[in-house]
């Protein structure tokens, strides 16, 4: 029985190979004539050999779409590192006499993107975090307000949406102006629902005072011809939502949209919820982006929670609202100024940096950094690049909390369906998904059968096949990398099974 056994392990058990003709196989798939009109750049490096495994396009400038959120956050958690937290702080100014504030409430907020019950344990809602605020401002002693609810925006610059993001995807949950106050992801979440009649209804979430969000109906006669899918488009500039393509009668629909003024969309919220809470609120609501810091008096703040925690979100579930905050508070934080511009200065310094110890000329031009999340189409980064930077975060102080940030292939996030056919790959390989318009990158790490960690980064753009097939050989190299073959170096290293031992439980 026990030689059956091992003779069925065998069986199954891939022939290791040599570096040399896993490159062989490698570019071989990557030059299959279904993908010539497109450009392919691969990097595949040995930490524990100190070389280059596979190189192809490795120093041509790629559209990275969501891989430039491994450049965010191995920012942020090299300047600000992995205990920092967010704050949202609240003051008032005025006099607070006998639960009356002759003044105003001020909210003040410091980048924290995650006031939202989207990506909780799934037993705390937005709206739960909101009461719990409008219960905490009365635990201060105020049961009344005769001034208004200001928010005081001032700690990013004032480009709340990146000028080269395509005009489509403003609007959408993913195309959020970036506020460094925000609750709710920024998003607001909408429920569409149609009678007998096919007429629509349309509710939405969070609550906030006023007709903050209004709804326009097209003709109806539309909405039931039509035969586009249905959706709901947020017009520029404004809250106010339109109804697109065909709605048929007795359907709901629910989706999220992002809000045109993430800083008002908060106070408002506030307000409504404070005055479901019994206080009474005279004014109104409204954003500044200065106030007399003398004038202010402190009350609380919210923290958030640790920035490696947020980060599994913002990399696991590829949030382009939390990369573009932790972009500009790094940026904010190191430079003074909160700006895309400064956070793609300090990016640039750190791949000058992870490439000082790299076996390959240190140089590198072109890279181009328009926002933190990879939404804009102007960015630009090189296969080589991101090798090095990822390389870096395997050998920082972070390096735990750097990978457990990571989805995991065929486990959770935007890899959780993802993997070769033969499995080898399912819960082996780390890594940060990509894309926008025939653009598509996969770049992490992975660990051979025989235990060596590999950093790599494969990038595709241009292509017009259909986007499943990029994935489909994206995972099959990482499938083909996992059977190289460990040379007497890698054997003798302790950090062998390093990932393994410490990201497979």
């Amino acid at each position: 029985m026990l030689y059956l056994l091992l003779l069925t392990a065998i069986q199954f058990q891939p022939a290791m190979r040599s570096a040399g003709k896993i490159e062989k196989e490698v570019l071989k798939m990557l030059a299959n004539p279904e993908f010539e009109d497109g450009f392919w750049g691969i990097a595949v490096y040995s930490p524990l050999r100190d070389k280059m495994i596979i190189s192809h396009h490795e120093n041509k400038n790629f559209r990275p779409a969501s891989n430039m959120k491994i450049v965010t956050t191995l920012v942020a958690f090299e300047h600000l590192g992995p205990s920092y937290s967010f704050e949202t702080a609240f003051f008032y100014r005025g006099t607070l006499q006998n639960g009356v504030l002759d003044g105003d409430l001020v909210v003040q907020g410091f980048g924290d993107p995650s006031f939202s019950g989207h990506y909780s344990d799934g037993t705390t809602h937005t709206r739960e975090l909101i009461q719990q605020l409008a219960q905490r401002i009365k635990d201060h002693g105020i049961h009344e307000i005769r001034g208004e609810i200001i928010a005081l925006e001032n700690f990013f610059d004032d480009r709340a949406i990146q000028t080269s993001w395509e005009w489509d995807d403003c609007g959408t949950y993913y195309g959020t102006p970036v506020s460094a106050l925000s609750l709710n992801d920024g998003w607001v979440d909408i429920r569409v629902e149609t009678d007998s009649m096919a007429v629509p209804r349309m509710n939405f979430f969070p609550e906030a005072t006023g007709d903050v969000f209004v709804f326009f109906e097209e003709d109806l006669s539309k909405l039931t011809e039509s035969h586009e899918e249905p959706d709901v488009l947020r017009q520029w500039g404004t809250n106010n939502f339109t109804l697109k393509g065909r709605w048929l009668p007795c359907e709901s629909f629910e989706l999220s949209r992002s809000v045109w003024d993430p800083a008002l969309q908060y106070v408002q919220v506030v307000k409504r919820a404070l005055e479901e809470e019994g206080v009474q609120v005279h004014g109104t609501s409204r954003v500044v982006d200065q106030l007399p810091q003398a004038e202010l008096v402190y009350l609380f703040s919210h923290d958030s929670p640790s920035l490696s925690e947020l980060a599994k979100v913002l990399m696991k579930e590829s949030q382009n609202h939390y990369a573009d905050c932790f972009i500009k508070t790094t940026a904010k934080r190191m430079t003074g100024e909160g700006s895309f511009e400064n956070g793609a200065m300090l990016s640039e310094a750190l791949i000058q940096k992870a490439l000082e110890n790299m076996p390959w000329d240190k140089q590198r031009q072109g890279f181009n950094m328009k926002d933190g999340s990879g939404l804009s189409t102007h960015n630009a980064v090189q296969p080589i690049q991101l090798a090095a930077l990822l390389n870096r975060g395997l050998s920082a102080p972070y390096w735990r909390q750097w990978l457990k940030s990571m989805p995991i292939m065929g486990v959770d996030g935007t890899l959780k369906r993802r993997g070769s056919k033969d499995g080898r790959t399912k819960g082996r390989v780390w890594a940060k998904t990509g894309y926008i318009f025939r653009s598509r990158a996969l770049s992490g790490y992975l660990e051979t059968l025989d235990g060596e960690p590999l950093v790599f980064s494969i990038l595709a753009n241009n292509y017009s096949c259909p986007t499943r097939r990029i994935n489909q050989v994206q995972d099959n190299v990482c499938s083909v990398l996992m059977t190289l073959k460990a040379n007497k170096k890698v054997k003798r290293s302790p950090e062998r099974f390093q990932l393994s031992r410490y990201l497979i439980p």
